[in-house]
């Protein structure tokens, strides 16, 4: 027999495998995005003493946020050609995340190509 505690965890541990089925993707697009914005901010702090490292972080962070704008879009554009009521929360929220990760995706693009155009 289980004591409380395991229980506990068992059930813990299923609501968790449920939530990283269900959300994984769009967990992994969001924290790529997060990462990529975190490591452009830590760059900030040796823009003066080494403008090498400077452009290999800011080039690590554009690519983190390329890569979850990416996977953020595909998932965005599956939700939208689904055959879901265009009158739907999840359909708008689509459509506004849609427009929005199609900007960061051209914003860090353009950034990785001048990055590169500097470095080289």
């Amino acid at each position: 027999m289980l004591t409380k505690a395991k229980r506990r965890f068992n059930s813990f541990g299923r609501a968790v495998g449920k939530s990283v089925k269900r959300y994984g993707p769009k967990l992994i697009a969001d924290l790529a995005l997060a990462t990529g914005a975190v490591i452009m901010i830590v760059s900030l702090f040796f823009a003066s003493s080494n403008p090498a490292r400077t452009h290999t972080l800011i080039l690590v962070g554009l690519f983190f946020v390329l890569a979850g704008a990416v996977i953020g879009l595909v998932l965005d554009i599956l939700i939208l050609t689904s055959k879901i009521n265009t009158r739907s929360p999840r359909y708008r929220s689509a459509l506004v995340n849609a427009v929005v990760l199609s900007i960061l995706f051209v914003v860090a693009l353009i950034g990785i190509i001048v990055t590169f155009a500097v470095v080289l």
